[in-house]
């Protein structure tokens, strides 16, 4: 309401369209069981940081066989043949 009443004068509230999505956070307290399933995934958060830990060591691991399996092959593949037809 407050950003229809202040439309006449131009001024960007966008910052308050932010905070509506809070709104669905007044939930947790209403309902006991999802603020169960919000701490628990909460508490998760940690373990899941060791997961794309690993994550980011399988895919560098891997960028580094790639680069070097492939070193060169595909430089210059981009350009169209000398008799290219559209």
């Amino acid at each position: 309401m407050v950003e229809y009443s202040l439309d006449l004068q131009n001024i960007n509230l966008s910052a308050i369209r932010t905070v509506r999505v809070l709104r669905p956070l007044k939930a947790i307290n209403r309902v006991p069981s999802m603020r169960i399933l919000v701490n628990l995934l909460l508490d998760t958060l940690p373990m899941l940081g060791n997961v794309l830990l690993l994550c980011f060591f399988v895919f560098f691991i891997f960028g580094i066989i790639g680069v070097q399996l492939w070193a060169g092959l595909l430089r210059n593949r981009c350009y169209p043949e000398e008799n290219f037809t559209l």
